[in-house]
């Protein structure tokens, strides 16, 4: 290549570099607060800045819009919105009862509120006893975000239907067990507790009653996160939130019911749109994204508590599944150890 072809090319270049500059400059912005500048590169035009929220913006008091007709779209009351007002859909609970109803016979409510709501050791209530299926439906644990008084007694009514709490196990009084031996009863006790059937006993007590906590502890932590929170006995980093969401919303409020609050507060204002994300400069916008993402980081660790129940739960089931095992190692061992008590039992 001759010397004037190279200067003929590099000067192509720079024309072409000048034109895509010049085409750059002339894009629409958010950031356009007036005329298009000139490119300036001896200050980088650091006063028109966007991030950086320029001083030319500053001085000016000009606020960083999208342009007229170019708005996103925040679809408000569209199912999202729905969803998130409605964890639970409403039309579960009607639909599992009347379900319930076909598959058990049971339109005889006066029937039904002897066999689901009567309790020993509570007194009746009218409010529970108008829909007795509302005792023995998981949707009364699970669909309200905060419970009043009603929705309360009828959340526990499932939780100790599935918990089978109105026949407990008869289980052995150690000390009575003893108490008409004769001797000592600290050494009587012990040689009860050194016997097989005592020891077998003791482990399977333990055994039904660890598993059964396990159940039990999960469903009173969705109870308790749905149980009205007292003001007085708040603690105090919550009391504002809950005081803003006591002026707004109606009933009591749960710990539920404010994590709902705050994490649809935004997408259900027809005002945060119009007021935060147009007419807010990028600076407060930022600050904004610092404390949404504080509020998944809370939510995250929401969700790894969640997932330790989750996995204590499976472990659970895991070592029930492996007890069978365990009963059925225990017979080939006997069986191998006594061999002709074996052959004598099947004889």
């Amino acid at each position: 290549m001759s010397h004037s072809s190279k200067i003929k090319t590099l000067k192509n270049s720079f024309l072409s570099l000048a034109l895509a500059t010049s085409s750059l400059c002339t894009l629409p912005s958010y950031a356009n607060i007036g005329p298009v500048p000139t490119p300036d590169f001896t200050t980088i035009s650091i006063k028109n800045l966007v991030a950086g929220y320029g001083s030319s913006a500053i001085s000016s008091n000009l606020m960083n819009t999208a342009p007229i007709g170019d708005d996103l779209t925040i679809a408000i009351n569209n199912a999202q919105a729905a969803y998130l007002l409605y964890p639970s859909s409403p039309l579960v609970s009607p639909l599992t009862q009347q379900l319930l109803t076909q598959s058990a016979n049971l339109d005889d409510n006066s029937s039904n509120v002897l066999a689901f709501t009567w309790n020993p050791n509570t007194k009746p209530n009218p409010n529970v006893e108008q829909n007795p299926l509302k005792s023995i439906d998981i949707n009364s644990l699970l669909q309200p975000i905060s419970y009043n008084d009603t929705e309360a007694a009828e959340a526990k009514n499932v939780i100790n239907a599935l918990g089978g709490a109105l026949t407990p196990v008869n289980t052995v009084n150690l000390n009575q067990l003893v108490a008409n031996l004769n001797g000592d009863k600290a050494t009587n006790l012990k040689i009860k507790l050194s016997e097989k059937p005592i020891q077998e006993y003791l482990s399977s007590l333990r055994n039904y009653l660890a598993t059964q906590s396990v159940a039990l502890s999960n469903l009173y932590q969705l109870y308790a996160e749905r149980q009205p929170i007292d003001p007085s006995k708040a603690d105090p980093a919550v009391r504002p939130a809950l005081k803003a969401l006591s002026n707004q919303t109606q009933g009591p409020v749960s710990l539920l019911k404010l994590e709902n609050y705050m994490a649809t507060r935004r997408i259900l204002d027809k005002n945060w749109y119009r007021n935060d994300l147009i007419h807010e400069n990028p600076a407060t916008l930022q600050r904004q994204e610092v404390e949404l993402l504080a509020e998944n980081l809370a939510e995250s660790y929401q969700t790894r508590m969640t997932l330790e129940r989750l996995l204590a739960t499976m472990s659970v089931l895991v070592l029930e599944l492996n007890g069978n095992e365990r009963a059925q190692l225990q017979n080939q061992a006997q069986n191998i150890n006594n061999p002709t008590q074996t052959l004598e039992t099947s004889g």
